[in-house]
């Protein structure tokens, strides 16, 4: 039975990421001032095991037509056990390409679902028969859900906190007037256009003139 997820607004969730953020550097005397070491949060802030598997082999679940070879479940959380299973396919040392889409994950699951949905899942009656079924399985084709959206959200205020963002974007814009990406089709407004120039902040691309 899908577990009814508390209405939470963007600025508690984001609250909430940006303390993990503070937590993690108190524990670990560093200053977090470009990319979000995800993993260390992960692994060894909040202690929560990584593993890479195939999902879909693993939960019994035929991949969807819809996505062909892509797989459409992510990854899964077992709040008992402390640990995430992360699909293969996104395993950035075989396919360095999905380094992004892996870090997003982590964030989601170890990010937004420990931090906001544990309480939930944790000791449930109803699963204690049940062995190896993850509390959350994450998928493609799930992500309006109240709890994915949740999770997603806190996944991109913790590795793209706004202090962070806000820095590289005075970085680049010593100026600070408002601008916006030059459009397809030329278009009149009061602002200053620029360029579409790929940058990197947070393990995110940003783009800069």
């Amino acid at each position: 039975m899908p577990k009814k997820v508390p209405y939470l607004d963007e600025q508690s969730i984001e609250r909430d990421a940006a303390a993990l953020l503070a937590e993690f550097q108190q524990a670990r005397g560093v200053v977090i001032t470009r990319q979000v070491p995800i993993e260390d949060i992960v692994e060894k802030h909040l202690k929560l095991g990584i593993e890479f598997d195939d999902m879909h082999r693993l939960l019994n679940h035929p991949r969807s037509d819809v996505f062909g070879f892509e797989p459409d479940i992510l990854g899964a959380m077992y709040i008992d056990e402390r640990r995430i299973v992360i699909d293969e396919s996104l395993d950035p040392e075989k396919n360095p390409s999905m380094e992004g889409r892996y870090r997003f994950t982590l964030a989601h699951e170890g990010g937004g679902h420990w931090r906001l949905h544990r309480h939930l899942f944790a000791k449930d009656p109803a699963r204690v028969s049940l062995l190896n079924e993850p509390s959350v399985v994450c998928r493609s084709i799930r992500a309006k859900k109240s709890i994915e959206w949740q999770a997603d959200f806190y996944a991109s205020c913790l590795l793209m906190p706004l202090k962070l963002v806000m820095a590289a974007w005075e970085e680049m814009f010593p100026d600070r007037k408002p601008r916006v990406l030059q459009p397809r089709t030329p278009i009149d407004h009061p602002f200053v256009e620029v360029p579409r120039v790929e940058s990197q902040v947070g393990g995110s691309r940003l783009l800069r003139d």
